[in-house]
């Protein structure tokens, strides 16, 4: 597969997170345009937040519990396994208990979403570009041109 893919991903609203759901999307859309992807790849964001001296891990966040929480860790991947993983944490770090509990959680979300998202039909080739098009990107929308 001899292209580079650049993905934007405009999300409108969210109630999750945005960088997450732009991976599944990002993914559904290369099958659909006929990338040979070996797999399908989704993400999810788990946080942890301690309540009554209780820690609890949060699938999904909204801006308010990664506001408060004291962990934000972004998984993505496949369901064979990890490709990217991203931890932001507050105060005084993570134990490896608790990255364990995050991870396992982050992996019962994923295959879940990729669970729905094997359910997606794929489009037909009718509806598939040509490939190897030249498309020229609104300047003044996005700030710069592709295939300059």
């Amino acid at each position: 597969f001899p292209y580079l893919v650049r993905v934007r991903a405009d999300v409108a609203a969210s109630a999750g997170s945005s960088s997450m759901a732009a991976v599944a999307a990002a993914s559904l859309a290369l099958r659909d345009a006929g990338a040979p992807l070996l797999d399908a790849v989704a993400g999810v964001s788990v946080g942890a937040a301690t309540f009554d001296d209780r820690k609890a891990f949060l699938v999904d966040l909204t801006g308010t519990e990664d506001h408060y929480g004291e962990m934000d860790c972004k998984v993505a991947g496949t369901r064979r396994g990890v490709t990217a993983l991203q931890l932001d944490v507050k105060g005084e770090g993570v134990t490896l208990d608790d990255l364990d509990k995050a991870l396992r959680a982050a992996k019962t979300a994923r295959v879940g979403i990729l669970e729905t998202m094997a359910e997606c039909p794929e489009a037909d080739a009718a509806r598939r570009g040509g490939g190897g098009t030249r498309w020229r990107a609104p300047r003044a929308e996005w700030g710069a041109a592709l295939n300059d």
